[in-house]
């Protein structure tokens, strides 16, 4: 007791977070018992309470529960504690959990805590292992708080003082020292601390930071050798593989990269930024169904979490937007109904003034998609107002992405080319940002393949020009079907094929699948001057009474 007591500070506050009133009871005992005060052991029932204890109190200790309830779960509580700051550097923390498998260990271990306790609690073990998971934390307080506060220059002195007093933490200060350096770009002298300890009982970690150096001197090979036998590591296995992935992105091995990500997400599945990495990646071989099913996950586990951003939300919709655009008519309805879900989502958690230019393009692309082309343009010239009313505003690149979809959707060619060039200039000057390179790839890949669509498009509706001149209103009406499903916003297409319906269609098409074509190409014409035309008023008059659809008599009335 006398040995934990020395370890810790009798004024400082003590943290407990468990859900369970008995859990939380038993373990106030304990420490009680263990020789800290009551007036020093401060209990919390979810993680909302813990966060707010955390960003009040100087803590020294805390036990963290894992299971918290149905929200915020404790690994979204540490997450969000240590990546924000809230605790001194010197706090030990504790994960307690009653699930001790190996995804949900190698998961905490990357938030790297000092411990981990079994549920149930045992006073002897807690009195055994406790002093071993806080011994680091007290004997380097200073050196810890000097690193975490961005001070390396004061952390190598201090870890050199350390080292110079050959303690027993000297190997870790050593080690700290080295990261020091790396964070400082003095990579060969960081180099040289590692060496030293590449035998050392945290042989992991140096392999980990000589990798890291490997990388930022675009040692590549080097780099992926040195990673290889952390693959292999029960608990540092899946940062070893994030790293590998990043490596191979950097050389453009996006498959490579992709397994890499996949076995990761399969050792250690709780990190949502791995998530979305797996997204870019499935972005740069341009395969954006995976990239959505990726960027869904990520979202799923970030709920409850600080996490859970709105540029997830914004880049799953994006996907789901171009998914639909690139699909079947059936399955793009279930895509754009699915966008309808994905606005309702991020209206109920973030501030409209957030969200409202990028969910305009998002409601211009849907609308050019649904075929409402006048809807879309009224979406972008709200969104062109809306930015000029916002002081010193600036369109991220994911924006700027955005408007050439759409400006693309309009068939405003010269803007889309422009708005692509600026985007794909801007990304390639960043050719370490593994974001970037995704990105760009994407951006090729769409637009090859959109811009395929529309010349496709283009050549099917001239093909049928030519038939309908010979007389073949058949295949015109066939050609004029496919132009429809790759390209809405030419309103020449739906008003040409309204025409050819009237005089015939292909065998095997149905009087009612007619029908519902007839009536899809009066909707596309809407909110267009196409539908006031003498040509198609006539169309749909002929139409409706050949296929008895009451819909079509009132074009002349829209």
């Amino acid at each position: 007791m006398s040995t934990l007591m020395n370890l810790f500070d009798r004024t400082r506050p003590v943290l407990i977070v468990d859900d369970c009133p008995m859990y939380r009871t038993a373990a106030k005992g304990m420490l009680q018992k263990l020789g800290f005060h009551n007036e020093q052991l401060l209990v919390a029932k979810d993680a909302a309470s813990a966060l707010t204890v955390a960003k009040t109190k100087q803590l020294q200790l805390v036990m963290c529960d894992y299971n918290l309830g149905n929200k915020t779960n404790g690994h979204q509580l540490l997450d969000e504690i240590l990546h924000d700051g809230h605790l001194p550097a010197d706090c030990v923390v504790v994960i307690v959990t009653g699930d001790a498998s190996a995804p949900v260990v190698r998961s905490f271990a990357e938030l790297e805590p000092d411990g981990y306790l079994v549920k149930p609690l045992n006073f002897v073990t807690l009195g055994e292992r406790l002093p071993k998971m806080a011994r680091r934390k007290r004997k380097l307080g200073g050196l810890l708080e000097s690193y975490a506060k961005g001070d390396y220059e004061a952390a190598v002195q201090q870890a050199d003082e350390e080292i110079f007093k050959a303690s027993e933490m000297a190997t870790s200060a050593q080690l700290i020292k080295a990261k020091a350096l790396i964070k400082n770009n003095k990579l060969d002298e960081a180099r040289n601390q590692l060496i030293a300890l590449r035998n050392g009982s945290e042989k992991g970690q140096v392999a980990m930071a000589l990798a890291t150096i490997a990388m930022k001197q675009k040692q590549y090979k080097t780099c992926l050798a040195l990673l290889e036998p952390i693959e292999k590591d029960p608990i540092l296995c899946a940062a070893a593989m994030d790293m590998s992935a990043n490596v191979l992105i950097q050389q453009h091995q996006f498959s490579a990269a992709a397994e890499k990500l996949d076995a990761a997400i399969n050792q250690s599945p709780k990190q949502v930024s791995r998530y979305q990495l797996r997204a870019q990646v499935a972005m740069g071989m341009f395969t954006p169904v995976i990239a959505s099913q990726n960027i869904q996950q990520a979202l799923l586990r970030s709920k409850h979490s600080f996490r859970e951003t709105l540029e997830i939300h914004q880049l799953n919709a994006s996907l789901t937007l171009d998914n639909a655009q690139l699909s079947e008519a059936a399955e793009r309805t279930k895509l754009l109904s699915r966008f309808t879900e994905q606005c309702r989502e991020w209206r109920s958690n973030f501030q409209r003034n957030q969200y409202k230019p990028m969910e305009l393009l998002f409601l211009a692309r849907a609308n050019a998609l649904r075929g409402y082309v006048g809807k879309a343009r009224s979406c972008l010239a709200e969104y062109q107002a809306t930015i000029k009313e916002l002081d010193n505003y600036q369109s991220e690149q994911h924006e700027m992405i955005e408007l050439a979809k759409v400006q693309l959707l309009l068939s405003n060619a010269k803007s889309y080319n422009a708005l692509m060039t600026s985007v794909s200039e801007a990304l390639a000057k960043d050719k370490q940002n593994v974001a970037y390179i995704c990105f760009l790839r994407y951006i090729s890949g769409w637009r090859a393949r959109v811009e395929d669509m529309a010349e496709k498009a283009t050549r099917l509706r001239e093909s049928s020009l030519v038939q309908i001149k010979d007389g073949n209103y058949e295949r015109a009406a066939g050609y004029l079907a496919q132009a429809l499903e790759l390209n809405r916003a030419d309103p020449d297409i739906p008003k040409t094929l309204m025409v050819c319906l009237t005089k015939a269609w292909p065998m095997g098409w149905s009087k009612n699948a007619v029908g519902e074509l007839a009536v899809r190409c009066r909707d596309l014409l809407l909110d267009t001057s196409a539908i006031y035309s003498a040509e198609f008023q006539r169309a749909s008059q002929i139409l409706a009474s050949q296929l008895q659809i009451r819909e079509l008599e009132f074009a002349n009335k829209c």
